[in-house]
C-alpha cells in the first residue's frame, strides 16, 4: 500500500493503538445499495510513526447475522453494556476510549485499500502465549509434522538453500535427502 505519509487515513496494513474520537455524523451508519446498517468507531493512531495521527474506522455490522459478533466485541473491548439508546441520546459515549485494531490490505471494485479487520483490547490482538503442558501437546502433535513438511518443499526444485537449522531438523546419519 501506498506510502504516502500526506493523507489523513491509515495508508499501511499494521497493528496499531488508537484512541476512539466521537464520528461527526454519528455512531451509526447505512452502506451499499442495501442501506446495511452498522456502528462506526472512528480511531486516530497513537503509535508513533508514519501512522500516527492519521484515522481509521470500524464498521461493527448491525444484521442478524453479525449483530451478536458486533456487540460481544464492543463488550469486550471497550466494557460496554450494550446500550444502544444510550449511546444514541449521548448517555455513552466511546470517545476517548483506547483500543488496538488490525488493519488489512483489501481490494474493493478493483481499488486497493485499508480497512479495519479486527478491533482489539489494548494488547488483545495477539492472544496469549501458549506454556506448559498445551505447548507440550502442540509440539508432540504437530513438530514432527512441520519438519517433514518443510523437509518435503526444501526438496522441491527450484527451493530455497537452508537458512539456519536446528540440530533437531538436521538430517539423520544415513540420510541422503539434501537440506
Amino acid at each position: 500500500m501506498s506510502e504516502n505519509t500526506n493523507t489523513r487515513y491509515v495508508d499501511r496494513a499494521g497493528v496499531y493503538r488508537c484512541r476512539v474520537k466521537a464520528p461527526s455524523n454519528g455512531w451509526y451508519g447505512e452502506a451499499g445499495e442495501n442501506k446495511t446498517p452498522y456502528i462506526r468507531i472512528p480511531c486516530i493512531v497513537l503509535d508513533a510513526g508514519d501512522q500516527q495521527g492519521k484515522e481509521i474506522v470500524w464498521q461493527g455490522w448491525l444484521t442478524d447475522a453479525a449483530f451478536d459478533r458486533t456487540v460481544e466485541t464492543l463488550c469486550k473491548v471497550f466494557g460496554w453494556d450494550g446500550d444502544m439508546f444510550a449511546l444514541t441520546d449521548g448517555q455513552y459515549t466511546f470517545d476517548g476510549l483506547e483500543c488496538e485494531i488490525v488493519a488489512e490490505s483489501e481490494t474493493y471494485q478493483g481499488k486497493p485499500r485499508i480497512k479495519v479487520a479486527w478491533l482489539n483490547q489494548l494488547g488483545g490482538g495477539g492472544g496469549k502465549a501458549m506454556e506448559g503442558d498445551k505447548l507440550k501437546g502442540l509440539l508432540d502433535r504437530l513438530g514432527r509434522k512441520s519438519m517433514a513438511i518443510a523437509k518435503r518443499v526444501r526438496t522441491e526444485p527450484g527451493a530455497k538453500p537452508a537458512g539456519a537449522r536446528s540440530e533437531r531438523s538436521a538430517p539423520a546419519k544415513g540420510d541422503d535427502i539434501p537440506y
